[in-house]
This record gives C-alpha cells, sequence and structure tokens, in this order.
C-alpha cells in the first residue's frame, strides 16, 4: 500500500517541495478539485482487490465528466484525484455531476474539495499553498457531499442554482492563510455535520487546542461565549446588500432588498436594528466588521448580496460578530420575485434562530403571514420608494409616479399605497405643500390597512395624518402604540412619537423616546440634531448643545444642527456665538432664514430682523411661510401680525407646536392663544 504514503506526503507538505530544475515553473489561477474515497482504507484492510476496483470505477466515471466540464487531470493520489478546471462554476458543476452518479456504484462515498487559487506547474507536476488548501479542505465535506473554500463561494454566488451554507473558518494544517469553508446544499447534497468537523479538527489538533475548537465552532455559528459566559445578541445593521447583477440599473433592487429586511427584523422586539440611513454611509466601505460595528453600537452586522436574473432573486446573507469580526452564520435565500416577502420573512426568522432570540406569537404570526406579489406592481413600487428617498425634487416626483403606476398595476396592493402616503406625508412636512396633499395621504394610508391592518409603516403614517393634520391626538396615540407593537425599530415612528409626546406635556417620556431614534439611526443628521431641539425646549442647554455639535461634526454646514446651537447659545447668553452661528445657518439653510431674525429681535438688533421680516413677507404666501412669520412677529412683539398669520387658511404641519415652542412664548398671555388651542383640541 505504498500509495497512500505518496498521498499523505502530497498532502501535508510539511515542507516546501521544489522539483528538479528541468523546466521553468508556470503559474496560472485555476479551480482545484480534490476528491476522496469515503472509508476506503477500512475496505482495502477487508478487500484489497474490491478496493482497487472501486478506484478503477472512480476513474472511469470520472474522466468523461472532467472533460465535458473543460478540467484537467493533474494527479492519482492512491484513492485521491487531484483535478484542475478553468473556473470555480466549472468545478462545482462537475462535483455535483460526480457525487449524483457516484450514489450509483456500490462503496463509492466521495468526498470532494473545491479552492480557487494559484497553482504552480513544473516537470508535469503541481505544487502550491492552493493545492494544499483544496485538499485540506475535502474531509470537511459530508459523505457524499461537497466542501467549498470562500473563493469558490463567492465566485459561485451569482448563480442562482447554487445554495451553499457556512460552516466555520478551521486551521488548516501547513496554510498559513486563513480560509472560511462552505459546503454546497442545492441539488440534494448532505449538509456538514457541526460534530463532524468538531471530530476532524480534534483529531488533528494537540492537546491544548482540543479544548479550544468547540468553543470556536460554537462561535461560527452563533451560540459563542467569552470566558465562559453567554453573549445576549441585542442589535444588529444590515449593511447594504451589494448588487451582483453586474447593472448599476438594478441598483434600486438591491436598495430596496436591504429595506425590506431592515423592516422585517424591525418587527423583533428583542433586537433593536439600526435605521437605513446609518447603514448606507458604509456602502462601499473599507472599514472593517468590527470598526463599522463600534460605529453603529451593534452587536452583529448581516452583509451580503442580491443576485435578480429575470424573476429569480438570490439573496446570500452572512452574520459577523462586531467585536470579533467571527462568522456566526451565512446561507443564501432563493425565491422567485412573486414570493419575495416570504424570502425577507425566511431571512428574519433565520437570523433570529441563529442569534437565540425567541419569538413572540405575534412575532411568529407577522413573519409568516407574508403574501404573493404581483412582480410589475412590486418592482414599480421599489422604484418609487428608491426614488422618493432622494432629494432631488424631480426624482421625488419620479417616486410618486411610479408608485401611482404600481397602484394602476394593481389596486389590491397594499404596498404601493403605504409607499404613496409617505410621499405625501414628505411633501405635507415641506414649505409648500399644495392643497389636499394631507387629504391624498390620509386616503393612501387607510386605504392599505383596510388591504392589510398589519402594515406598520402604514399605522405609522396615519399616526403623522392625526398628529399633523386631523389633530386627533387619541388616535394618534393609538396609532403610534400600534406601530411601535408591530415594529419596535421602526425610527421614523419614534421619532414623530417623541414629538407627539412632548406636544401632550409629557417632555421625560418624549427624550425617551427620541434618545432611542437616534441609537436606532445614530449617523443620521436628523435624529440627532432635534434629539439636541427637544433638550433645548426642555431648558437643557449644555445636553442642545452637545447634539446639535454632534450633528455639526457628521457635516459642518447642516442647518438643523446650526439652528439648535444657536439657539442654546442664545439661551445661554453667548450671543455672539448665537449671532454668528445663526448667520452661517441661513448662509448655507435659506429656510431657516428667520430663525436669525428671531436671534436679532431677542439681541437688539431689531432692523436686522426687521429687514428679515420684509424679506418673508414680499415672497408668496405658503404655509411655511406663514409659520415663519408667526415666530418672527412674536419675536418682534407684532402681536396683531402674529395672530393674523396664525389664522392661514392652509396651517402648515407644524402648526399643532406653537401651543408649546419657546418661540412663540410671547404669544402665550394674550387671549386669542386660548382660541387658537381650542381650535387645536389642546387645553390651555
Amino acid at each position: 500500500m505504498v500509495f497512500f504514503k505518496h498521498r499523505v506526503n502530497f498532502i501535508i507538505f510539511e515542507g516546501e517541495v521544489m522539483p528538479d530544475n528541468k523546466t521553468t515553473p508556470t503559474k496560472k489561477l485555476t479551480a482545484i478539485m480534490f476528491t476522496d474515497i469515503a472509508g476506503f482504507t477500512a475496505l482495502s484492510a477487508k478487500d484489497e482487490k474490491k478496493a482497487f476496483e472501486l478506484i478503477e470505477k472512480q476513474r472511469e466515471l470520472l474522466k468523461p465528466l472532467v472533460e465535458v466540464h473543460k478540467g484537467h487531470w493533474l494527479k492519482e493520489l492512491g484513492d485521491g484525484l487531484l483535478l484542475s478546471f478553468p473556473s470555480s462554476n466549472d468545478a462545482v458543476n462537475c462535483a455535483i455531476e460526480l457525487q449524483q452518479a457516484a450514489k450509483e456504484i456500490e462503496d463509492l462515498n466521495l468526498r470532494i474539495g473545491i479552492h480557487q487559487g494559484d497553482i504552480i506547474e513544473k516537470d508535469g507536476d503541481v505544487f502550491g499553498d492552493d493545492v494544499n488548501i483544496a485538499s485540506r479542505i475535502e474531509p470537511f465535506a459530508a459523505v457524499g457531499g461537497i466542501a467549498i473554500s470562500d473563493k469558490v463561494d463567492r465566485d459561485i454566488s451569482g448563480s442562482p442554482q447554487f445554495t451553499t451554507k457556512y460552516i466555520g473558518e478551521p486551521k488548516l494544517k501547513g496554510v498559513k492563510q486563513e480560509v472560511k469553508v462552505y459546503c454546497i446544499t442545492s441539488h440534494g447534497l448532505p449538509e456538514t455535520k457541526l460534530s463532524e468537523v468538531s471530530a476532524k479538527l480534534e483529531k488533528r489538533s494537540t492537546p491544548w487546542i482540543r479544548y479550544a475548537v468547540p468553543l470556536l465552532l460554537i462561535l461560527a455559528v452563533g451560540s459563542y461565549f467569552l470566558a465562559g459566559t453567554e453573549k445576549v445578541i441585542s442589535s444588529i445593521a444590515v449593511l447594504p446588500l451589494a448588487n451582483m447583477s453586474n447593472d448599476p440599473e438594478q441598483d434600486y433592487f438591491a436598495m430596496g432588498m436591504t429595506e425590506e429586511l431592515i423592516t422585517e427584523l424591525s418587527k423583533i422586539s428583542a433586537l433593536k436594528v439600526i435605521s437605513r440611513q446609518s447603514v448606507m454611509r458604509f456602502k462601499g466601505s473599507t472599514l472593517s466588521m468590527s470598526e463599522i460595528a463600534r460605529e453603529l453600537g451593534v452587536d452583529v452586522i448581516l452583509e451580503g448580496s442580491v443576485f435578480r436574473v429575470g424573476d429569480s432573486v438570490r439573496i446570500t446573507t452572512q452574520l459577523i460578530h462586531g467585536a470579533t469580526d467571527e462568522h456566526l452564520w451565512a446561507d443564501r435565500f432563493d425565491r422567485e420575485l412573486k414570493n419575495i416577502l416570504i424570502l425577507h420573512s425566511e431571512v428574519a426568522k433565520a437570523v433570529a434562530k441563529e442569534i437565540k432570540i425567541t419569538l413572540t406569537p405575534e412575532e411568529e404570526t407577522l413573519l409568516s403571514n407574508a403574501r404573493p406579489v404581483n412582480p410589475e406592481t412590486y418592482e414599480a413600487y421599489l422604484k418609487g420608494m428608491y426614488y422618493l428617498d432622494k432629494s432631488d425634487p424631480e426624482l421625488f416626483n419620479k417616486g410618486l409616479m411610479y408608485l401611482s403606476e404600481a397602484i394602476e398595476n394593481n389596486p389590491g396592493d397594499p404596498l404601493a399605497y403605504t409607499g404613496l402616503a409617505q410621499g405625501y406625508i414628505n411633501i405635507g412636512h415641506g414649505p409648500a405643500p399644495p392643497p389636499g396633499v394631507w387629504q391624498k395621504a390620509q386616503a393612501a394610508t387607510l386605504t392599505a390597512l383596510k388591504l392589510d391592518s398589519t402594515l406598520v409603516e402604514a399605522h405609522a403614517s396615519l399616526a403623522r395624518v392625526k398628529l399633523y393634520y386631523e389633530w386627533d391626538w387619541p388616535g394618534a396615540e393609538r396609532e403610534f402604540e400600534r406601530a411601535i407593537d408591530l415594529s419596535p425599530s421602526l425610527v421614523r415612528n419614534r421619532y414623530h412619537h417623541a414629538w407627539f409626546l412632548y406636544l401632550m406635556g409629557h417632555m421625560d417620556e418624549a427624550l425617551v423616546e427620541h434618545t432611542l431614534a437616534k441609537e436606532l439611526d445614530p449617523l443620521n443628521l436628523l435624529y440627532t440634531a432635534w434629539l439636541g431641539g427637544l433638550y433645548y425646549l426642555d431648558g437643557q442647554y449644555e445636553r442642545a448643545m452637545e447634539e446639535a455639535l454632534s450633528s455639526l461634526e457628521l457635516n459642518p454646514d447642516y442647518g438643523t444642527g446650526l439652528l439648535i446651537l444657536g439657539y442654546a447659545y442664545l439661551e445661554m447668553g453667548m450671543h455672539e456665538e448665537a449671532i454668528a452661528t445663526h448667520e452661517k445657518m441661513a448662509a448655507v439653510a435659506p429656510w431657516w432664514e428667520y430663525a436669525l431674525g428671531v436671534t436679532y429681535a431677542r439681541t437688539g438688533n431689531i432692523s436686522g430682523a426687521e429687514k428679515i421680516l420684509s424679506k418673508l413677507e414680499e415672497a408668496d404666501p405658503t404655509p411655511w411661510g406663514a409659520f415663519t412669520l408667526i415666530s418672527l412677529n412674536a419675536a418682534l412683539g407684532n402681536f396683531d401680525e402674529a395672530f393674523r398669520w396664525l389664522d392661514y387658511e392652509q396651517p402648515h404641519a407644524w402648526i399643532p407646536f406653537v401651543a408649546v415652542m419657546t418661540e412663540f412664548k410671547p404669544l402665550r398671555d394674550d387671549p386669542r392663544f386660548k382660541e387658537f388651542l381650542q381650535r387645536m383640541n389642546l387645553s390651555g
């Protein structure tokens, strides 16, 4: 049995084996396959003739398959074979056919390992670390299965017919580089069991490593321990999914898939899920996972890619522990586009399972009630939501057009109505909302809820309609709380709920809620700056300055951050700083210019304030313009003018906050103020 020694010497590569210098070595990139017959040693000891016959059957079976898949027969190593292929796809396809054919031959139980890398050819022989890796990962395949390296996994990730599962990052003897190992799970191939990996590693380990390996394996699948104490995972960030379609036009689709995964994970109450605005800052980032996790303040990160061919969609995901960069879990999910919502729910449930989160009965129901979609309608919906996120008015209108198109395609699709409602609400918060926009938001929201009462975004939208348009405070509270029940991590809902609580006189609760919104979207300038705004309104001016400065660290020209910072300076008696800050604000964000006028008025520069007032009065009246004129006239003591604009026929969404915000305090002793409160359904 001399060939066994030859095989072992080749696999181990204890030293660097150099051939005789008869010809110049050549180096090329290739996919390397290593095969092995499981149980061959025992069979050869029992029946040597049968063992050799089995080798011959294996080679007769494999040679034509290798030729079909453009492979190259490199070496015969006892019961093992070393083969090369021009691509990972060719190697994997050949391996799958080989395993399927081997089932017809008694005792031909194969394990196959595939790696992609450089080989060195010289004098008819092959060498190199990458050859060694292929042989080292083969034992991690199940009997009848295929193990592949992370390089191969990346290569085949764009082919929807393949699915794989991450099984660990073992220390491969004689291999310096780190190699993540996966097994192929499609085509009826068996998965590698964790116990099998543990046994293989233990046989190869020194005594002290025997105790470390089980711990590392536990880390690799998500139930990991640090210093003997179970680590509880309670927060996650979903990084933007990479668009693997090689078509920039499909970026909207990858973005939509990212948002939908965040939405599904946000339904899990035990998990804090970072909002898309913050994670978008790391699209294409070169930072490590641990650095990103630290900036976002999360325990784990979900990253991956999306590949679409026609109506077939594959999402590849992997879960990474933020503190250690450990890969805890990885998987692929394949669905037709019509079942894409089911795919998102499957990912969310799989993540919850891997990080040991027990879903509540309602969460189980919510994540199991995904319905099929009309592909054409859903695609229009995704495009609509993609363009609604753009600051360009033309692109925003393009988003509304796509959402309207989705409704025309399928009037029974609740998602399109929900997206349309969000678009109208955004317009309603703008400087010049057209008449009837809030009525449109109201109608779209109610239609969405009639079609699907579990849509969290629809409940959150209805809460905002009731807060900013209907002035139905009990109804707003009910909808905010229902949205929280359905999706605790929906940051928009938390943010607007905080301002509702402030309006209702519950400042302590408002600050808690707004702080949570910032935690859910830590790199979003809006939530950071306006948390400072709440602190300012609560008289905590130093805290207001801290939050405003935090937003300005991210963008020194952020108008809202400058607004809050200037007001905090003003209240602290730092008048020069307040004026300088608000002058910069007016230059970079003209819509806040009225606040500079307020600061001028309160610091004695009446002429400067009146100059800004005249400029505002000369402009065409708008709901936002009316709001700014109330504020500046109040600061100048022009109460009649302030109340005249308070009665503007199309009130801005912020009008209810005249009742509580500091800048309108001069109006509160006027009898007309009580009339305003009654109109708002607010008590004095």
